[in-house]
């Protein structure tokens, strides 16, 4: 009897683990230049941006940061051939995974952020401070290894800044996406919302009329949104008191106009 019912817990995990694969996403190495550096060369920027298509089915990352002199050699193992000796679901999620960093000597950081959307990364890389929000942050790091299941969109970003006013800093990135091939595909949908005024324009975005989501839209742009529901709410209020609430969907196309005194939205 207890034979047969190791037997069955051994076929369940075979069966968890043969759903759960990883895939190699990214392996890039880059220059974050100092902030002094701007002033040198107007081409560069102490902040990157690394833009990242998610397959699906992706259930979590693992990624893998390393700066200075250790960011400009080859590693010597790939955190994807390294990951094929640790089962996805053995994975300690949030967590550090100190035995695939690799040590930095020479003293230099980095910020590294992970945003979910265009609108934030684009804040971040203009430098326009406290109107941007991320899913995940470190600062000051000189090498990291972490897995997590906080950052799962259609399309991701990876941010990184050097507060350095001297040095510019090497950086390279390695991410590893898990499989969930027992998931059903997500999938993804476009909505189109323009800002049709002479002035930019706050609004809120929701799936489930509880979760608000803030976005601004500056006049003559427009937001094309990804989102995995068929359809989705978005918010208008002018002043502190008049709101104005509709469903929208992915076939149409929608721009915010100034109504009798308020924000309102119409099709075209």
């Amino acid at each position: 009897m207890n034979k047969t019912i190791h037997f069955i817990l051994a076929l369940l995990v075979c069966s968890v683990c043969s759903a759960q694969q990883y895939q190699s996403l990214l392996d890039q190495s880059f220059i974050v230049h100092s902030a002094g550096n701007i002033f040198v060369n107007s081409n560069s920027n102490s902040r990157n941006i690394i833009q990242l298509d998610l397959p699906e089915k992706t259930s979590a990352l693992v990624y893998r940061i390393t700066t200075g002199a250790a960011a400009t050699s080859s590693p010597p193992e790939k955190l994807f051939q390294l990951l094929k000796n640790v089962l996805p679901g053995q994975l300690s999620m949030e967590a550090s995974l100190a035995q695939f960093v690799i040590s930095n000597t020479d003293g230099k950081s980095i910020d590294h952020f992970i945003f979910s959307n265009v609108f934030d990364a684009n804040a971040f890389l203009g430098k326009q401070d406290h109107s941007w929000t991320f899913c995940k942050q470190n600062s000051g790091i000189m090498s990291i290894c972490q897995a997590t299941q906080s950052c799962i969109s259609p399309t991701i970003y990876f941010g990184f800044r050097n507060n350095n006013l001297a040095t510019p800093v090497s950086v390279h990135l390695e991410v590893v996406a898990v499989i969930d091939t027992s998931k059903q595909a997500n999938s993804v949908y476009s909505y189109n919302i323009a800002n049709g005024t002479a002035q930019s324009v706050k609004y809120l975005i929701s799936n489930d009329r509880v979760n608000w989501e803030e976005l601004s839209l500056q006049p003559g742009y427009a937001h094309t949104l990804k989102r995995n529901q068929s359809k989705i709410l978005i918010r208008l209020v002018t002043g502190i008191s008049t709101v104005v609430t509709y469903e929208i969907h992915p076939e149409d196309r929608y721009k915010i106009v100034w109504n009798a005194g308020r924000w309102d939205l119409n099709k075209y």
